[in-house]
């Protein structure tokens, strides 16, 4: 009994409350992201690393699919006594949307941050959406007018539905270089305009 290998090192302490919640690389746990989440409701200053965001975003999935999934079951007995017009749990999915919305936005925003990038990114896309919306309208109002004046349809209503075409397209493209830099590691806690993290 003399050959017994060395008893292994001792387990180093477990941090205190205050402690740095993160794990080995820097990453945030599930839970410890969903916690700091919450903990920066509307906080839309300062940086979140990649876990932060994407376990967030699973989260949101997830509640989502919990609510929906709650929901649907009174929906499908309505629909079955045929009582098919009420929405059982409507509001209550909607409650949660609402509850999710302002930390989901604020993790986007400090995500941004720690590529270097601007949280004003998020609005382009939607800029653009919205001038393609005014031009569909324009153009089909001049249509409607030019059709009940002359019964031809003008080449404006044409150039409007063109101008919508374009800044829709514009619009989803705009999403593509944000889901890369959401995507994007963060590199070294180095300090850049947006500060460090935390």
């Amino acid at each position: 009994m003399t050959n017994l290998p060395p008893p292994p090192p001792p387990m180093p302490a477990m941090p205190s409350g205050g402690a740095d919640i993160r794990g080995e690389h820097g990453s945030y746990t599930f839970v410890d992201a969903i916690k700091v989440c919450f903990a920066k409701y509307v906080t839309f200053k300062g940086r979140a690393r990649r876990s932060e965001y994407w376990y967030w975003v699973l989260f949101q999935a997830l509640a989502g699919l919990v609510v929906g999934g709650w929901t649907i079951v009174p929906n499908l007995a309505n629909m079955a006594s045929g009582n098919a017009s009420a929405n059982a749990g409507g509001s209550l999915s909607q409650l949660v949307s609402l509850a999710l919305f302002l930390p989901g936005l604020a993790v986007t925003v400090r995500r941004l941050h720690d590529v270097g990038k601007s949280g004003l990114w998020l609005i382009a896309p939607y800029v653009s959406f919205a001038i393609a919306l005014v031009a569909a309208v324009g153009s089909g109002i001049a249509a409607l007018v030019s059709a009940a004046e002359s019964g031809d349809v003008s080449a404006g209503a044409g150039a409007g539905l063109i101008a919508a075409s374009v800044f829709g397209l514009i619009g989803f493209a705009l999403f593509i270089p944000i889901i890369v830099w959401l995507c994007k590691d963060g590199g070294p806690n180095t300090a850049n305009k947006y500060g460090t993290r935390d």
